[in-house]
């Protein structure tokens, strides 16, 4: 064969093909294949489309967040009105209770059954708060809009079957992905007027989790009860796993609401005395529970001893007191019932408040419980 050419034979023997030197250089230097040029084009475009996908993503969950803060505390009404009866001639009646986004005793919020068993679950928890004949009721895990309970307005819908004619909602976590929707908090429903909210900023323990969503914080809800006092709610849920950050929390609640300040304090502390069951503390042997009753300022019930009957969670087989009502010392807590149920992880809490007056026996000089 001559200088400069090929041999190309199949292993079959049928194909046989002579090249030139030029021809191999060309097959060799030449110029792309056709059809590595459509992969290398199906590669530019896949990644400008994931990179597309991802700046939109991201756009969504900035506006999203943005949003969620403007919209953090919101404070309604509705048509039910308030009774003419004064406060004077009765206790005010307080209810707590974390209702677990109403998936019930589970402890996943994929549980809880499909939406006809959450509405039921639902309709039984407000039946239940409503047979207390409640004044305020605080709750925590409340569901303003999520995926997982079928973007029911939690809140919403038991301020109406209680009913309750004034509501604040507070979110902790509010998310949003296109066609889902996750905004959950704490929730003040009330009898009376809501004159004002603020918000309440507890500990950062992440940076990350207030960005990508939110995290726990509170809320100072003034409400007008009749006579003109001012009655401060605080609804409380403490984040879980760290005392060290409950603590820090709770210290900082205290700060914002300063010294002798009227309120009533309610919910999900996550935390319990020391020395009670399932309770841990910090490096310095505090827990929240303990800063918060440190100064004898901040009263609870004096029955309260960490015996089974005060374990509130969880609810189908107790063995911590977590779930308080604590008040300033000018109202005196009566009637503190813990209540087992199944309708969710957590046990309620009622108590029966009266609020002391200038001529009250250790009482404080009405001021009309400002907020700061």
């Amino acid at each position: 064969m001559p200088d400069g050419y090929y041999f190309y034979e199949s292993y079959s023997g049928a194909e046989r093909i002579i090249l030139s030197s030029q021809d191999h250089n060309a097959d060799v230097t030449g110029t792309t294949s056709p059809p590595l040029q459509s992969r290398k084009r199906w590669l530019r475009l896949s990644c400008r489309s994931v990179l597309l996908v991802l700046v939109v993503l991201l756009v969504w969950l900035g506006t999203v967040r943005i949003y969620g803060e403007y919209r953090r505390i919101r404070v309604f009404s509705n048509s039910v009105s308030a009774p003419a009866s004064s406060i004077d001639e009765q206790p005010l009646t307080v209810v707590t209770w974390n209702i677990a986004h109403g998936r019930g005793p589970t402890f996943s919020d994929s549980e809880g059954g499909n939406q006809a068993q959450r509405a039921e679950r639902l309709m039984k928890i407000g039946d239940q708060v409503k047979s207390l004949e409640p004044d305020i009721v605080i709750l925590n895990e409340v569901d303003f809009n999520c995926q997982w309970s079928g973007g029911v307005n939690q809140a919403e819908q038991l301020a109406e079957a209680i009913p309750l004619g004034y509501r604040m909602e507070q979110s902790n976590f509010d998310l949003g992905l296109p066609g889902a929707m996750f905004r959950c908090g704490n929730a003040v429903l009330s009898r009376f007027p809501i004159k004002q909210a603020l918000a309440v900023e507890y500990f950062d323990s992440s940076t990350w989790e207030k960005i990508h969503g939110g995290k726990k914080r509170g809320a100072l809800c003034s409400i007008v009860i009749p006579g003109g006092r001012v009655v401060n709610v605080v609804p409380i849920h403490l984040k879980s796993g760290s005392e060290t950050v409950r603590v820090a929390s709770m210290q900082r609640l205290l700060a914002t609401l300063g010294e002798n300040q009227s309120a009533i304090l309610a919910g999900d502390f996550n935390s319990t005395r020391f020395g009670y069951p399932q309770g841990t503390v910090d490096a310095k042997y505090r827990t929240a529970i303990s800063v918060l009753e440190e100064d004898g300022y901040w009263k609870t019930d004096s029955g309260i001893t960490g015996a089974a009957k005060d374990f509130t969670f969880p609810s189908m087989a107790p063995q911590a007191v977590i779930d308080w009502i604590f008040a300033s010392s000018d109202w005196t807590i009566t009637d503190y019932r813990v209540i087992q149920t199944d309708l969710s992880d957590h046990n309620l809490v009622v108590a029966k408040l009266i609020p002391k007056y200038p001529d009250d026996e250790n009482g404080i000089a009405d001021d009309g419980g400002k907020l700061p």
